[in-house]
């Protein structure tokens, strides 16, 4: 699977909306979604079949 930068950004606020009333300040609630963006980058990244180096 392959997100763009946006795309990410877009799944985390979608993802963060719904608890958008927990938040006491607007940075939090920033700070959150950029939290879940880095976590979705990171389960893309783990997921992503990794480059063998081939010796001869």
């Amino acid at each position: 699977m392959e997100l763009s930068e946006f795309e990410v950004f877009q799944l985390a606020a979608t993802l963060t909306a719904p608890h958008a009333n927990r938040y006491i300040t607007d940075d939090e609630y920033v700070k959150h979604m950029f939290a879940i963006a880095a976590r979705i980058k990171q389960e893309i990244n783990s997921r992503r079949p990794q480059r063998g180096v081939e010796l001869d």
